[in-house]
């Protein structure tokens, strides 16, 4: 079991109360559920609301997410289709400027959100199927549960910092 999230974020996470021991199942279905969760929690809101103490708007976590299952996705694929790796670390910070987060509105976002949990599905079933075992350059290796719950957390914990961006009213 990698160990990254635990010594990271705590057990449970100290900002969202996320639990390391989630089981796949679980893991999978907080995933899945993401797009709905995510929808309900901006509700008519534009997304252009930013707590002051976090980082990006609303819309800009809802990308950040939706790219993160992707990239992880497409890692996943990756060594379930033979390569050994390492896995290469990506930059969420030089992405979110590429993409300009904070610009993107946040419809079209959701609706990559629904797409991105989909290709991270495909991706987990592939992997799972072929019991594939990741080497990343920095989180060292990680299996599918591993990386199924580094993945659940992100999402778990970034619906925390939309709850409060849309919340802090400021946009």
């Amino acid at each position: 079991m990698n160990e990254w999230g635990r010594e990271t974020f705590g057990d449970p996470c100290r900002g969202c109360a996320f639990d390391w021991s989630i089981s796949q199942g679980d893991a999978d279905a907080l995933i899945a559920q993401t797009p709905a969760r995510f929808v309900a929690i901006i509700g008519d809101h534009d997304g252009s609301q930013r707590d002051p103490a976090l980082e990006w708007t609303a819309g800009g976590y809802v990308c950040h997410v939706s790219d993160s299952l992707r990239v992880w996705a497409e890692r996943l694929a990756n060594v379930a289709l033979g390569d050994p790796g390492p896995v290469a670390a990506y930059n969420q910070d030089k992405l979110a400027v590429a993409r300009s987060y904070d610009k993107v509105g946040v419809r079209g976002a959701l609706w990559s959100l629904e797409r991105a949990v989909g290709d991270w599905q495909a991706a987990v079933e592939l992997a799972a199927s072929r019991g594939a075992v990741m080497n990343h350059v920095e989180l060292g290796e990680m299996t599918v549960l591993d990386v199924t719950r580094i993945r659940a957390h992100d999402v778990n914990h970034h619906a925390g910092d939309i709850e409060r961006s849309v919340g802090s009213g400021s946009g």
